[in-house]
């Protein structure tokens, strides 16, 4: 096999005279990155790249940069992304693909041989040819020759295209996250400056409607009146990441996340988006506006190796140690909600009793606190914590990060942020109803990472938790948190597995799904996050260290006995299953005093079940809650 590629090669090498093959040097090929990512100089290892634009297919000549400063390697990791980088390459960098519409992102390789150590004194060369193994999935292998000698081989290197505005919306806060007080220095900085222009009506009309055609691949100038979202192509989930750009994107307020639900058409959403606007006529007028500076830090490769990372902050691991021990007590794929103080220097005003230490309140001027007071703290008595310590899961296998998106709210008006855990089907839909909670509150909704490939969620609780709290940390670097919100969540303490029949009971009630039926990976993934939780031992947090948390519990039972349908019943039946099918009746804490201390622990009501809480009208009633509770 080898023979024939380095046959390959050099026919495609012979060919560049004729113009068969386009030919370009260094600073072409990483120029053909940057409109999506910048290479170091470092990891600048291709020297030039012969190229078949058309059919996919490139050579490139390798030339790795010393590595003498940067420590001794058995294989250094930079030489391994310079080997790789040829794939993406063709598919990304060459103009093969229109990367204003999308990104084809590296989802790893099968396998990587490298046969002799890589050194930066030889100079290599590779070949690629990327094929379509399945829709909208490129896939190719990569050999790596020093000279007529075959020295290394990555196979099966497999990318998936993402939508540009997705891949926008999750790295644009990569690249580092300003700090509070830097984001109101840059705003005050602005303002003496001088006032800014606002935006007349049509202009910002003009915008939302360059904005959907960006989400949905279409063209602005078919956007009719009469046209539907549905018949787009809009999800609940690009529903959901549009309505979260149009406050920071367009400068509005009081975006509800139904807004496409309520109005499903153009002409209606337009009517809607004039009424949002803070101008009074159509003509252009001049105000003060406030604009966050996205301050951004070098990220590097986003293909093969470190592909997009999963946080922009350093990790302490006593910190990280601290906030996964909270999320995994409760970070069951039930519901849970954390509301936080937005960072800043010195945070006032809460009576969170999760305490911030000098060592890390000295250390807020950087992308996160050191460390919280909670390691060394005795435990509660009612259930003993492990006498190991807790280890948190690497991570770092995981090339796709947990995901958000702004539910509600915008930074620059919030003075607090409210975040939401999915809840098991996985996905930030699931508070897609909820009304606004309020008007300086930022809400957020977190995905799981797993949500549409439950076969991959194999990391336990603690390592899901620990994805969790990297995409919180993104968002706000600075935690401080001040409550912690249970919905209608199950004490995690000797709770047995939820059968799948139930699962698939609840979806035949029309309960599961936004829409009232299920996609196809939900129930998966349901099954999924109850396996995990299976295998997972909760340990309470130190009763003067835990934050007030409040559970909210739904009073009514699942079905009633006078409906048609009705789920067999036992004596023998798991934990769960009485939880899920009965209403609870007493405003009790059901377990949770064990891992969080009664006194920590308020407790109300919503008149529904487990599913209808969160579906209107019932939802309105935990509008309502949260908003008293926060306020409070």
């Amino acid at each position: 096999m080898a023979y024939l590629v380095r046959s390959r090669i050099n026919v495609m090498n012979d060919s560049v005279k004729s113009r068969q093959y386009q030919k370009i040097d260094r600073k072409g090929a990483y120029e053909g990155f940057s409109g999506f990512v910048e290479y170091d100089k470092q990891y600048h290892g291709m020297k030039e790249v012969v190229m078949d634009q058309k059919n996919l297919e490139a050579t490139s000549k390798l030339e790795f940069q010393p590595s003498n400063d940067y420590g001794e390697f058995e294989i250094d990791s930079r030489f391994i992304d310079n080997i790789s980088y040829l794939s993406g390459f063709i598919i990304n960098g060459s103009g093969a693909t229109d990367t204003k519409k999308q990104v084809f992102v590296s989802h790893g390789w099968d396998h990587l041989q490298i046969a002799q150590p890589l050194s930066s004194s030889k100079s290599y060369s590779n070949y690629v040819k990327m094929h379509e193994v399945q829709k909208a999935t490129m896939s190719g292998d990569i050999y790596v020759f020093d000279g007529e000698e075959m020295v290394a081989l990555v196979g099966s290197v497999k990318f998936k295209a993402i939508p540009r505005a997705v891949i926008d919306q999750l790295l644009s806060p990569l690249k580092g996250v300003a700090s509070s007080s830097s984001r109101m220095a840059a705003i005050e900085d602005k303002l003496v400056k001088g006032s800014k222009p606002l935006k007349s009506k049509n202009a910002i009309i003009d915008d939302f409607l360059a904005l959907i055609g960006e989400e949905l691949g279409v063209e602005p100038s078919e956007l009719q009146d009469d046209t539907t979202f549905a018949d787009l192509g809009l999800d609940s989930l690009m529903s959901l990441s549009i309505t979260g750009r149009l406050p920071e994107e367009l400068d509005l307020e009081a975006i509800p996340s139904s807004l496409f639900t309520d109005f499903p058409t153009i002409g209606p959403m337009k009517a809607v988006i004039m009424q949002l606007t803070d101008t009074s006529t159509d003509e252009t007028t001049t105000g003060t506006t406030e604009e966050e500076d996205p301050a951004t830090a070098d990220t590097d490769d986003t293909e093969m190796v470190e592909e997009i990372p999963l946080e922009s902050a350093p990790s302490n691991s006593s910190f990280s140690e601290a906030m996964d021990g909270l999320l995994a007590i409760v970070c069951d794929e039930a519901r849970l909600a954390i509301a936080s103080l937005m960072g800043s220097e010195d945070p006032t005003g809460t009576t969170t009793p999760y305490s911030v230490n000098d060592d890390a309140k000295s250390s807020t001027t950087s992308s996160a606190p050191s460390s919280v007071n909670s390691a060394s703290t005795p435990v509660l008595e009612s259930i003993a914590k492990p006498d190991y310590d807790l280890e948190v899961q690497d991570i770092s296998q995981f090339t796709r990060p947990a995901t958000s998106i702004v539910l509600q709210g915008s930074l620059k008006t919030a003075s607090k942020t409210l975040f939401f855990l999915p809840d098991g089907s996985g996905s930030a839909t699931s508070y897609a109803a909820l009304p606004r909670i309020s008007p300086d509150l930022y809400v957020v909704g977190l995905s799981c990472l797993f949500m549409k490939t439950p076969s991959e969620y194999t990391t336990g609780i603690e390592g899901v938790a620990s994805l969790y709290v990297s995409e919180i940390r993104r968002r706000q670097p600075e935690e401080e948190i001040e409550a912690l919100f249970l919905i209608d969540s199950p004490c995690p303490i000797n709770l047995q597995p939820l059968p799948s029949e139930l699962l698939y009971f609840v979806d035949s009630l029309g309960l599961l799904g936004v829409q009232g039926s299920a996609p196809n990976w939900l129930i998966p993934h349901f099954e999924a996050s109850i396996k995990n939780l299976a295998d997972f031992m909760p340990y309470p947090v130190d009763s003067e260290e835990a934050p007030r948390t409040h559970i909210i519990w739904a009073r009514d039972r699942l079905v009633s006995e006078s409906d048609e349908k009705l789920f067999p019943r036992s004596n023998a039946e798991a934990k769960s299953v009485k939880f899920l099918l009965d209403g609870r009746q007493s405003l009790g804490t059901y377990g949770w005093e064990k891992l969080i201390g009664s006194e920590n622990i308020s407790v109300d009501f919503i008149e529904g079940n487990h599913f209808t809480m969160i579906r209107e009208p019932k939802v309105n009633q935990l509008s309502t809650i949260l908003d008293r509770i926060i306020g409070a």
